[in-house]
């Protein structure tokens, strides 16, 4: 009885279900490594993206602790001119970053 309810079974299994063709075979591998394929690819551009992705915040800490000396009473004007130069120096360090932060960005959305 359990083997003629198991030949029935696998009957109706065989009647139901196609076998696939090696070219379908094929097919359905490739699919599979495709989606792993962009699966891995949008991994890493989003490690990329993570990766560079500019910090200014200490280039920010530097610029307001140069302002704070300036502010202060008895520095010499040498030393403010000193102090100037730096300060112009990190915000062209800092636009300079952001610049090629948005350049990046840009890069990325144009290629996906």
């Amino acid at each position: 009885m359990v083997n003629n309810a198991l030949d029935t079974f696998y009957d109706i299994l065989d009647d139901n279900v196609e076998v696939m063709s090696d070219e379908e075979k094929v097919a359905c591998n490739r699919t599979i490594l495709a989606d792993m394929a962009l699966e891995a690819a949008l991994e890493n551009s989003q490690e990329y993206r993570d990766s560079s992705t500019v910090d200014v915040s200490f280039y920010d800490i530097l610029k307001s602790d140069i302002s704070r000396q300036l502010r202060s009473c008895g520095i010499s004007e040498e030393e403010k001119n000193w102090l100037r130069c730096d300060k112009e120096g990190i915000n062209a360090i800092t636009t300079d970053s952001k610049k090629q932060q948005q350049e990046n960005e840009q890069e990325y959305i144009r290629k996906f």
